[in-house]
């Protein structure tokens, strides 16, 4: 009896040092992956993509250029109403003046990557989804007259190798500037780089000034474009 009781507290000794052991490789393993992971952030953010800006153009200075050689034109309209058809399809009303280019003035950035990393794409959204929508110059006759939603404008331009140009232009109605009632950056530049990281820089338009870059995930990015959850917010004001 003695000898069994003796075999048994050999093998549950030897489970228990077994487990110490096996929880013990998985927490070496854990923190060594930990440490990996801080080591290649620190490294994408050393080597980040970082837009900076090298010349501006405010409303005075842009009011004799005609010729269309930026790389990305955001529309920043002023939402004035929601509403719905009476097929439940909702309707976003927006000023009619925008729809004529000579009730329209712009201000213009030209930056530079100054950053070690490219920029295969970059993005541009407003940081106001209740109060404003973003759109694209090119297609904001579609988006005034169907009453359409839209957060994000994407640039012409891809593959932004360090050391080269982006240039945007900002408009807005004539006397009816949009800006942040918080003193927020009323845009967000998003910059999805080669490395497939995404990176946001808060845009104080229509005054020069840039913030840096800061890492931010897919989700992030993706929301920040996202209608469908702004309809269900107008929808819906206490999800906001």
């Amino acid at each position: 009896m003695e000898e069994w009781i003796g075999f048994l507290g050999s093998v549950l000794g030897g489970l228990i040092g077994g487990l110490f052991t096996y929880f013990g490789v998985r927490l070496t393993l854990k923190h060594e992956r930990e440490k990996e992971r801080k080591a290649e952030l620190a490294k994408a953010n050393e080597e980040k993509p970082r837009l900076e800006i090298t010349n501006y153009l405010d409303f005075e200075n842009t009011k004799m250029l005609q010729e269309e050689n930026s790389d990305c034109d955001a529309l920043v309209l002023k939402i004035q109403e929601y509403r719905e058809d009476e097929k439940g399809k909702a309707i976003f009303i927006y000023d009619k003046k925008a729809l004529d280019d000579k009730n329209l003035r712009f201000v213009e950035y030209e930056f530079k990557n100054i950053g070690m990393t490219e920029i295969e794409d970059i993005c541009i959204s407003t940081n106001l989804p209740k109060d404003t929508a973003l759109l694209d110059m090119g297609e904001k006759t579609v988006y005034i007259t169907n009453g359409i939603l839209n957060y994000g404008v994407w640039s012409r331009k891809e593959f932004i190798k360090p050391g080269d140009l982006f240039k945007l232009r900002v408009y807005y109605i004539e006397k009816q500037i949009v800006v942040s009632n918080i003193g927020s950056p009323l845009l967000t530049v998003w910059l999805r780089d080669t490395n497939g990281r995404y990176w946001s820089q808060l845009l104080s338009s229509p005054i020069e000034d840039i913030d840096m870059p800061r890492l931010r995930d897919y989700a992030s990015f993706k929301e920040s474009i996202d209608v469908r959850s702004a309809i269900d917010c107008f929808r819906n004001p206490l999800l906001w």
